[in-house]
């Protein structure tokens, strides 16, 4: 069994993930409209929005996802949510990187809710991009060849 695979290394990976989501979820402020991304990173930070929630230390949130999952979850945790209309201002996006390489470039969008992502991105005023200390060792078009977009950066 490779040690990569590993169920403590998986473990250890997934902690780290809360972690660095539970971190984002404590820069949203009262009074925020927050986009919410998909995914297991997004989930973590939304349940870290919804304790602080829960122990007063936000207020007036709302939050918009790009995934049914998190919505669903958020609603759960009493986040109240934008209805399904695209939203017009976003203080702050919180999700996940696809993947991130040593230089920190990243790859989003990979997943399936590709077009709400661009409708939150659209919309954001800042974005938090959760990424657990991991890297590809490689450039990001050493692994995948030519990207389509790429945004930020040389």
């Amino acid at each position: 069994m490779s040690t990569e695979r590993s169920p403590a290394k998986a473990e250890l990976r997934m902690r780290d993930k809360q972690q660095a989501a539970e971190r984002a979820a404590e820069l949203v402020q009262s009074g925020m409209i927050v986009g919410l991304g998909t995914g297991s990173t997004t989930i973590f930070a939304t349940r870290g929005i919804g304790r602080l929630l829960q122990d007063g230390l936000l207020k007036d949130i709302v939050g918009f996802a790009t995934s049914k999952a998190v919505w669903e979850e958020a609603v759960r945790l009493g986040i109240a949510m934008m209805p399904e209309e695209m939203p017009h201002v976003i203080n702050l996006a919180i999700d996940g990187a696809d993947e991130v390489d040593g230089d920190l470039n990243l790859i989003k969008g990979a997943g399936g809710a590709l077009v709400r992502e661009k409708i939150v991105a659209q919309a954001e005023t800042w974005t938090t991009i959760v990424a657990r200390g991991r890297s590809c060792g490689c450039p990001l078009e050493e692994r995948y060849g030519e990207l389509p977009a790429r945004f930020g950066g040389q």
